[in-house]
C-alpha cells in the first residue's frame, strides 16, 4: 500500500514540502495486514478524509502501526529522494534514519532509474543506505501495462481532480515528464536498467521472499467491537437508536395528534410499527401488502 506521509514536524521544512511525501508498505503476514487497515482507516474514515489526504499521515501514526510491515523509501516521490535532488543530503540521512528506527530491519530504500540524471542520485541514496546499514531495492512504478496506456492517466487524473486535462501534470504520478515510465517492466528490462545496481535486484527478491501470505482465507472476519461488559450488539444497536431518537426529536413521546412513525425497539425486534390513526380518514394505507394509498371520495357529482 502506498501511503502519503507529512514531512516531520520537527525538521526545518524544505521548499519541496507542496505536497506530501510517499512511502510504500508491504504487509508480511496477517498482523501487517491488519497494520494496513488501521493505518487506512486514519485516513480515510474522517468527514476530514481530504483533507488528512492531502496532510499524510503523521510519523507517530507510522510508529504506532508499524507491526507486520515492511516499508520502502517511495523512490522520486519519497521525501528522502527528494531531498536528495534538493541537495540536502544531512536532511535526507536523518529521514533515513528515522526510518530505520521504526520499521528496523524491514527497512529499504527505493532507487529508480528513468534517465541518465537518475544515476547520481541513486548513487547517493545508496550511500545514505551504507552508512545506515539499509539495503536498496529496485523499484519501478506501476500505473499501467504497456507505455500505450499511459495516455489515459491523464484522463485519469482530471477525472479525479475536476479540471481541465492541461491542468493536471501536477497530478500526475512523473509530474508530467514523459520521460519517466509508469508501465510495467519485465524482468529482462529490469535486469538492463540497474546493471550498474545488480545489488538492488536481488534485495527486491529478497523483499519478495518476506511477503508471506497475510490476506483473510475465507473465513468471514467481523470487526471487534468495544461494548460495555455483557452488553450484545443487538442490545448496542436500540440502546444507539433510542439516544438518537431523543437527540433529533426530544425525550417527550411524539403527540398522537400528529401522524409519525413510532418505532418499537427491542434487542429482538428492531422493527418499527407504523402509527396510523392519527391520518386523515379519507386516506387508508394497506400496512400488511404495502399497497399504494386509496382515498375514498365524495359520491357527489359536480
Amino acid at each position: 500500500m502506498t501511503v502519503s506521509v507529512a514531512w516531520p514536524a520537527d525538521l526545518q521544512p524544505p521548499d519541496t514540502r507542496d505536497t506530501p511525501g510517499l512511502l510504500v508498505l508491504l504487509a508480511n503476514g496477517p498482523a501487517g495486514y491488519r497494520s494496513l487497515c488501521r493505518l487506512t482507516s486514519l485516513l480515510q474514515s474522517h468527514a476530514d478524509r481530504e483533507a488528512r489526504l492531502a496532510r499524510g499521515l503523521s510519523w507517530d501514526d507510522l510508529r504506532a502501526h508499524r507491526a507486520g510491515l515492511l516499508c520502502l523509501s517511495g523512490g522520486r516521490r519519497g521525501w528522502i529522494e527528494r531531498c536528495v535532488r534538493t541537495g540536502d543530503l544531512q536532511t535526507a540521512r536523518r529521514l533515513a534514519g528515522r526510518l530505520a528506527g521504526i520499521y528496523e530491519e524491514q527497512t529499504f530504500l527505493s532507487l529508480e532509474l528513468h534517465t541518465a540524471d537518475d544515476i547520481p542520485v541513486a548513487q547517493e541514496i545508496t550511500a545514505i543506505g551504507q552508512f545506515l546499514g539499509i539495503p536498496p531495492a529496485a523499484v519501478q512504478p506501476v500505473y499501467c501495462l504497456a507505455p500505450e496506456d499511459a495516455p489515459r492517466l491523464r484522463l485519469l487524473a482530471a477525472i479525479d481532480h475536476n479540471c481541465p486535462l492541461d491542468a493536471v501534470p501536477a497530478a500526475l504520478p512523473d509530474n508530467g515528464d514523459s520521460r519517466i515510465d509508469l508501465h510495467w517492466l519485465s524482468p529482462a528490462e529490469m535486469t538492463v536498467r540497474f546493471a550498474a545496481f545488480p545489488d538492488t535486484l536481488a534485495w527486491t527478491g529478497e523483499i519478495a521472499q518476506r511477503c508471506t501470505p497475510a490476506l483473510p482465507g475465507g473465513a468471514p472476519l467481523w470487526p471487534t467491537l468495544d461494548l460495555p461488559d455483557s452488553q450484545t450488539p443487538a442490545e448496542a444497536i436500540v440502546t444507539q437508536a433510542n439516544a438518537g431518537l431523543a437527540t433529533r426529536y426530544g425525550p417527550t413521546p411524539i403527540p398522537p395528534s400528529k401522524p409519525a412513525w413510532r418505532g418499537n425497539l427491542t434487542p429482538s425486534t428492531a422493527t418499527a410499527t407504523p402509527r396510523c390513526s392519527s391520518l386523515p380518514s379519507a386516506i387508508r394505507y394497506n400496512v400488511k401488502s404495502c399497497a399504494r394509498p386509496t382515498r375514498s371520495w365524495d359520491s357527489r357529482t359536480t
